[in-house]
């Protein structure tokens, strides 16, 4: 994003790449929701991927806090 601020003529390439992913993305999940009947939640494909973003960072730091417990058993 710090580079379309400083560049704005970028705008469309990122545009595009976005676009270009969003429909990969909602190529390969359509089946997938279709088989277990889920199809409403590509149409929030998106605000999802706006959200998945912070979600990963924050997964991902949390996970090197150290002990968790995952499915009832203690991890470190």
């Amino acid at each position: 994003m710090l580079l379309v601020v400083m560049y704005p003529q970028v705008w469309p390439w990122t545009l595009a790449a976005w676009a270009l992913k969003l429909g990969a993305d909602a190529w390969f999940l359509a089946p997938v929701l279709r088989f277990f009947g889920q199809q409403r939640w590509l149409s929030y494909i998106g605000l999802l991927q706006v959200a998945y973003a912070p979600y990963a960072l924050l997964t991902g730091l949390l996970g090197l806090r150290g002990e968790y417990v995952w499915k009832g058993r203690r991890m470190k």
